[in-house]
């Protein structure tokens, strides 16, 4: 809610003005900011937190994020590799290099590994599996789509992501009769 997003913003700003080296409030800021579509405070909010703590890699992982944002995408990639090797087990930096590298660079094949990563650290998280399953079908693998959703269904048979994805591959297919299970 607005005034919810007011007061968090108050009381960030409120940290940092009595201690200018909290690196976390900055990065709290920063991203409350570019959630309510400041992106370019955002940045440099998140500039100062990683200033502040540059070997943090949630430091790190809010700038890239931000950079993101502001459409600074080879930075972007550069602060997440940095992230894989501080905090290796830090999956939505894996997610982020799948998405940027997929749908920005359009090199999915690049995406791959970083999206498989991905679900190996957050198992439990289906909508991992759809992602992967989906940049294997934007690469035309349609025994790999097979695999990884029959995996996510067998894993995750209520899940609302599993059974959307589901579908949606079944009428892309032309098979609406089977789309109607899900």
């Amino acid at each position: 809610a607005k005034g919810d997003d007011d007061r968090a913003e108050a009381e960030n700003r409120k940290a940092i003005a009595l201690n200018p080296n909290y690196a976390t409030a900055y990065m709290r800021l920063a991203a409350l900011l570019l959630n309510n579509g400041r992106s370019g405070e955002a940045l440099t909010y998140s500039t100062q937190g990683l200033d502040l703590d540059p070997l943090s890699s949630a430091s790190i992982f809010s700038y890239a994020r931000n950079l993101s944002a502001a459409g600074r995408f080879d930075e972007a990639i550069t602060q997440y590799l940095t992230i894989t090797e501080l905090d290796p087990l830090r999956p939505n930096t894996y997610r982020d290099l799948a998405m940027l590298n997929a749908y920005v660079r359009n090199d999915f094949v690049a995406a791959i590994p970083f999206a498989e990563k991905l679900v190996d650290l957050d198992p439990g998280a289906p909508y991992a599996r759809c992602n992967l399953a989906n940049l294997y079908f934007d690469l035309g693998d349609h025994a790999q789509v097979a695999r990884v959703q029959h995996l996510a269904q067998k894993r995750f048979p209520k899940s609302a992501d599993v059974l959307a994805y589901s579908a949606w591959i079944r009428l892309v297919e032309g098979d609406a009769v089977g789309a109607e299970r899900f």
